[in-house]
């Protein structure tokens, strides 16, 4: 029996009754939202006749709106239970009004609950609406679902949480002013995990806060992870904290539903660069990484790697690449992916500057299996000849992805592929999405590529380069959605590797003031996803939703609502599996 159980079954009820659960009404009275799509719910009435009558008008401002104001929708919820989720007919920037009325008890009565209000934001200045295109000849249409992406305007120190349909009609524009997102993704939760960045100073110095968090669609944040590096300035030439991704590791893991973190892991060493003219350095500083996975409750680290521990120091780009802080020292790894693999236990860590996907042992912290070389003068073959297969399938890569299949999927940045001109660094580059095929998952000694996508421009057939930034990822149906972040478009690939949708952000990132920048996307089933256990309503499960779970532990079976809330697996009672449910999502602790 875990923690969760027995505080259910044995610890007597302190909080407030969770009958007011009841009495949540979504969305409050007057919220303002960034989004299109929202749950609805209103007061549960005993004994419906099964017709709620749902109504949203545009909100005249008036006493009775529904008698001057415009009509949005109204439709039937032929449910037992409160509460719908409405998709269609919204706008941002507006002011609605909504009330519901059915027929209840036996002779039916009619009943009509008060008015409510709510709003929607005005889209920021920085968001463009996005433009949909289909290419001629594309043979399938694109797979459903609500596509995401992170993005911010060149020279601002804003970040936008965007989503949008696949016709490109914006649900999602969730604002983060002076707030930098990267790496983001929808747990199935229906929140939003992400690594962030702010500028901090205490008047003299100025310096990057980092952190990762939990937050709502709304924005409201309801779990963060440690920030001891923050609050104070790190010592000079020194970057602290997490950065690039932040992963959800699942509940079967063997220390359950922790969170991968990749971080900043900084050494003074002394070196001796044989491999560039036997340079003696004394004390010079290494910029590596490392992945540690922490307790979401406890915020513990449980395990931890680092590229200290499988990754030569003689592999390290040559002083004269151009744009980025390397040579022996600096930021030698630029690590920007971190993600675990249940099946064989594993975390592959993406090392930009080494062209190199590392797979980590998870149960013994250490690295087993090394993918990827580029044999260009100057940057390869690297001096360790430590990388055991995968010679230039890939360079300057971002986003492994471990498929259902035993495959890999890599987003191919391209920067160090044939030819390479370091005067024009774009020069016949590609970036594509890259299929891996291992002869062995288990324990792969070789590889091939099996298929690519290669990203496009906006005249949808000349190639796309983006020397950074980008994630390719496996569709529920077979497609692939690939991001082009300096070019500011995504697109979404058939089975075969042809584009089928492309979505322009905007304009492009690259020498424009103005311009676009997408870090990843993602595409989901739906935006607004039922978060089980949430009795109360705040899309969060604390100690409110654990008084109505123990009341709900005590219900025979049928549940009604509202215990059908905490009924996790939809079976219509609530029983131990609903309780290991509940401890799964249960929010850590509250900093």
């Amino acid at each position: 029996m875990n923690m969760i159980q027995r505080l259910c079954l044995s610890t007597p009820l302190l909080l407030a009754s969770p009958a007011l659960a009841t009495d949540v009404v979504l969305p409050a009275d007057g919220a303002l939202l960034h989004r299109l799509h929202l749950q609805l719910r209103w007061e549960s009435v005993e004994d419906v006749v099964s017709d709620y009558r749902l109504q949203i008008v545009e909100d005249d401002g008036s006493a009775s709106p529904f008698v001057g104001g415009a009509p949005v929708m109204t439709h039937s919820v032929s449910s037992a239970e409160p509460r719908t989720v409405v998709e269609t007919g919204l706008e941002f920037g507006k002011d609605y009004a909504w009330r519901v009325g059915g027929a209840a008890g036996s002779p039916a009565v009619r009943f009509q609950t008060p008015v409510r209000r709510f709003s929607t934001a005005t889209l920021h200045p920085e968001v463009s609406l996005p433009q949909v295109s289909i290419p001629a000849g594309a043979g399938v249409p694109p797979e459903d679902g609500i596509v995401i992406w992170v993005q911010r305007r060149n020279m601002s120190s804003n970040c936008f949480i965007l989503g949008a349909e696949p016709d490109g009609r914006l649900v999602l524009a969730l604002p983060f002013i002076d707030l930098v997102h990267s790496d983001m993704r929808l747990m199935d939760n229906g929140r939003i995990l992400s690594n962030y960045r702010v500028d901090e100073t205490d008047g003299i110095n100025t310096w990057i806060c980092r952190g990762i968090a939990v937050r709502t669609l709304d924005g409201r944040r309801t779990w963060i992870g440690p920030q001891d590096h923050c609050g104070a300035p790190p010592p000079p030439n020194v970057k602290l904290g997490p950065h690039h991704e932040v992963f959800p590791m699942p509940a079967d893991a063997p220390h359950g539903a922790n969170f991968l973190e990749l971080s900043f892991d900084n050494r003074t060493l002394d070196y001796v660069d044989n491999v560039h003219g036997g340079t003696v350095y004394d004390d010079l500083l290494w910029q590596g990484d490392q992945v540690r996975e922490l307790d979401r409750h406890t915020l513990e680290v449980i395990q931890h790697w680092s590229t200290f521990d499988s990754i030569s120091l003689d592999d390290h780009l040559p002083e004269f690449y151009p744009g980025a802080d390397v040579g022996p020292g600096g930021d030698w790894n630029h690590c920007n992916a971190a993600i675990y693999d249940p099946l064989y236990n594993r975390v592959w860590v993406s090392a930009r500057h080494q062209s190199r996907v590392v797979g980590i042992d998870w149960a013994t912290g250490q690295g087993v299996i090394q993918v990827g070389d580029v044999n260009v003068a100057g940057f390869g073959p690297w001096p360790s000849g430590d990388p055991d297969f995968g010679d230039n399938f890939f360079s300057f890569q971002h986003a492994p992805e471990v498929l259902a299949n035993g495959n890999m999927l890599v987003y191919n940045n391209g920067n160090f592929m044939e030819p390479v001109d370091l005067n024009n660094i774009s020069r016949g580059r590609q970036t594509q999405g890259v299929e891996i095929a291992f002869d062995n998952p288990a324990n792969p000694t070789s590889a091939s590529i099996v298929r690519t996508f290669d990203l496009v421009g906006l005249n949808l057939s000349d190639a796309a380069y983006a020397p950074f930034v980008g994630d390719a990822d496996r569709l529920p149906g077979g497609h692939t959605l690939a991001p082009d972040g300096p070019g500011s478009s995504i697109m979404e690939f058939d089975a075969q590797g042809n584009v089928i949708w492309f979505l322009d952000a905007g304009p492009a990132f690259v020498g424009q003031p103005n311009g676009v920048l997408v870090y990843r996307a993602e595409k989901v089933p739906a935006l607004v996803i039922d978060t089980p256990g949430d009795a109360d309503g705040d899309w969060d499960l604390d100690l409110a939703d654990l008084a109505a779970l123990q009341t709900a532990y005590t219900q025979p079976a049928p549940l009604a609502f509202p215990d059908t809330l905490v009924d996790h697996d939809a079976d219509g009672d609530f029983d131990a599996a609903d309780v290991d449910a509940f401890a799964y999502w249960l929010t850590g602790p509250g900093r």
